[in-house]
Formats: C-alpha cells, structure tokens, sequence
C-alpha cells in the first residue's frame, strides 16, 4: 500500500473515529490492477471497513471526502467501484453516492476464479461534474 502510494500519490487512506481515534478501515483510491478487464486503470473508489462500522455512515463520509478529493488532484473523467452482485450494502452506498451502474464495466475478477460467488462484478461509475 505505502509503495503504491508513493508511486502514484494515491490509495486506500486508513479510517479514524475522531472521537476515540479507533482504526474502522480504509476507504480511498486506487488503480484497477485487474489486467484484460473493463475496469484496468481506472480509477476505483473502495472501502473496506469493520463490521462493527457498518450502517453508521462512515463509509459514505469517506467516500465523499475520496470522491472530492478526486476531483480536485486527479484529470481522469470518472470513477470506479465494483462488487459482487450480493454485496447490496456497497452497491446500496455506490447508488447513494450517486454511481451509476455501468454494465458495459462487469467483469470476472481474476482473484477468484475458483469462488463463483465473489468473480462475478457489478461495476458503478461517477463522473466528474461539469
């Protein structure tokens, strides 16, 4: 993570409560490192949090904040996120952000090519504001 930080200046950002300072998870942007698939390149917005975290807002707060930053540093056009058709939870926060899906973007993530319930990806897509 560090070292793809300092080469391209950005990825998953660790989380903080500011109340306690407890460590939630990461939420930030990377790189889609899925050669021979719609999403290689692209920027992809991701979260990853602890499930005591969920359904509290803090993923959506993160992502806003990643999304704004986005724009501000980055000249890509759109964003990128990606799940598994049953994970209604991230695809429900991608809707909220205000992703579209971009079905033209699924793929079989290569990672899992043996685990049927985690290859299959639904892609969503921010574009940036006129």
């Amino acid at each position: 993570m560090k070292a793809e930080q300092a080469a391209v200046g950005q990825f998953f950002w660790l989380n903080q409560r500011r109340n306690d300072a407890q460590l939630l998870g990461a939420c930030g942007l990377r790189r889609a490192d899925h050669a021979g698939t719609p999403v290689f390149r692209k920027p992809e917005l991701g979260w990853r949090l602890r499930e005591d975290a969920w359904r509290q807002g803090y993923a959506k707060e993160a992502a806003l904040a990643t999304i704004a930053w986005a724009w501000a540093k980055l000249s890509d056009t759109e964003l990128v996120a990606y799940t598994v058709p049953g994970n209604l939870a991230s695809w429900g926060l991608m809707e909220s952000l205000g992703m579209q899906r971009r079905k033209a973007f699924d793929f079989d993530h290569p990672k899992f090519p043996a685990r049927p319930e985690l290859c299959l990806q639904n892609a969503y897509g921010i574009a940036r504001p006129q």
